[in-house]
């Protein structure tokens, strides 16, 4: 009898007090032989989906898969799984949109332009991450491009970014 595929499912937001989060944090440090992460996220905190990549580009074995929702933050773990396995579900729905932050009513003139600049960079490198992910680092304008608003994706504009190799 074949051996089960170990998986690990992360659901709801990719912050690091959920658990799934955490459970999946921990199994990427030694990950097991032909390990799936499967991701059913909104998206979350820009510096967990960052971590989760981190630690999907050292393992370099890890599978992954979308299910449900697959959109903000949790596009770039998707894309970061193993090449070659990396797949959507047909029916998953996705939003691909920039890094959005809370700004406080108090903040005067020169913090404002300050949040705008270290925005922009933000948003300059997570398009950047974004096009390294799907191996073409020329798109990296593309990808700014459809951050400055929200783009909403379907199983196939997955697959023709580069995000996933394959539906199923």
């Amino acid at each position: 009898m074949p051996t089960k595929r170990p998986e690990i499912l992360i659901a709801g937001d990719l912050e690091l007090r959920n658990a799934s989060v955490q459970v999946a944090l921990q199994a990427l440090q030694a990950p097991p032989r032909n390990l799936r992460l499967i991701i059913c996220s909104e998206g979350g905190d820009v510096s967990v989906g960052r971590l989760l990549v981190c630690r999907l580009l050292a393992a370099r074995t890890v599978a992954t898969r979308a299910e449900g929702e697959c959109s903000s933050a949790a596009i770039p773990v998707l894309a970061a799984g193993r090449p070659g396995h990396r797949t959507v579900s047909p029916y998953i729905v996705g939003i691909l949109h920039g890094i959005q932050q809370d700004v406080k009513a108090r903040s005067g003139p020169d913090q404002l332009q300050r949040l705008a600049r270290n925005l922009r960079r933000e948003q300059l490198a997570w398009a950047r991450m974004l096009a390294d992910l799907v191996g073409r680092p020329n798109w990296a304008w593309r990808f700014a491009d459809m951050l400055r608003g929200e783009r909403f994706l379907t199983a196939r504009d997955f697959l023709e970014l580069g995000l996933v190799d394959r539906i199923e």
